[in-house]
């Protein structure tokens, strides 16, 4: 039975190349690694932040959008949020019950909800 020349397949006259791959196609690899994994990240970090931010709703009303007399959440600005929520999570504050939330939210979590929350559409009656 005969295998060929050194570079053929056996049994085949198919030659084997050991060429690897050109520049182009090595740069080509780690840009479609990053988009298969980027959004799967993305799809977490929202699901993250919803969750995160449900936990507001019971006070500040589904979506951010309050029904009686404590302030919306939805459409403020990013950095305002994330001010407040730093503010009311400082030791020593005590008091109303969002000072105890903020107390149990990581700087990143906190980032999440203001996230969440600065990307919703502002109420039309604020």
């Amino acid at each position: 039975m005969s295998h060929g020349s050194r570079n053929q397949v056996p049994n085949r006259n198919i030659p084997v190349t050991a060429h690897p791959p050109g520049p182009l196609r090595m740069a080509a690899i780690p840009a479609a690694a990053a988009l298969l994994w980027a959004h799967p990240a993305e799809a977490d970090r929202a699901a993250d932040s919803r969750l995160l931010a449900s936990q507001c709703a019971q006070c500040h009303g589904t979506n951010g959008v309050s029904a009686g007399g404590i302030d919306s959440l939805a459409g403020m600005e990013y950095q305002d949020l994330l001010d407040k929520m730093h503010d009311m999570a400082r030791p020593g504050e005590t008091g109303d019950l969002m000072k105890h939330q903020a107390k149990g939210y990581t700087t990143r979590q906190m980032r999440l909800i203001a996230e969440y929350f600065s990307q919703l559409p502002k109420p039309e009656d604020d």
